[in-house]
């Protein structure tokens, strides 16, 4: 919006400039006027261009049993894991998937919406998760974050068919 502005400003005095031509010494001044000007609105810009950073979890917790190393393939399972769960939705909220071969590099991953918010929340809630849980817990095989309107989990252990609980946590909404 800002960049408009100055544009069109200075289309107006380029016109005025037609029909009066103005001096050598009040040319310099306009042209250095209307270079501040458009300085001022780039800088005002820039500086009101928000950044979009993930909110921070009610709660999460990093399972430390065990770590991957960096550019293994757990890391590559999880990181494709992590951009495919969005798309696997049943339609109800709940979205599951598991990626790779072997007990070693298998990603287990589940994520589940709160029942009553529609899609666009449930879906804007789960890419926060994907992309907040890895930073809080690098490196970290299993990890579990819980917003207010989803929670998202992954883990190299079976998750859906284990009944051993590693992480309870109440949240009391206040």
């Amino acid at each position: 919006m800002g960049l408009f502005i100055c544009i069109h400003i200075i289309i107006l005095v380029n016109i005025n400039h037609l029909i009066s031509p103005p001096s050598q010494e009040n040319m310099f001044i306009i042209d250095g006027k209307l270079l501040l000007l458009l300085l001022s609105f780039v800088f005002i810009h820039l500086i009101h261009t928000t950044t979009l950073a993930q909110p921070d979890f009610i709660s999460y917790y990093c399972e430390n049993a065990d770590n991957y190393t960096v550019n293994s393939a757990y890391q590559r399972n999880l990181n494709t894991t992590l951009s495919t769960l969005p798309t696997t939705n049943n339609g109800f909220g709940f979205y599951d998937l598991t990626i790779g071969q072997g007990n070693n590099n298998t990603v287990h991953t589940i994520a589940l919406c709160q029942g009553d918010v529609n899609l666009d929340v449930c879906r804007s809630c789960l890419n926060d998760s994907v992309v907040k849980l890895p930073q809080l817990c690098p490196n970290q095989k299993e990890a579990i974050g819980y917003y207010d309107y989803c929670l998202l989990k992954y883990s190299n252990e079976i998750i859906l068919r284990s009944v051993h609980i590693k992480f309870y946590a109440a949240l009391y909404n206040t």
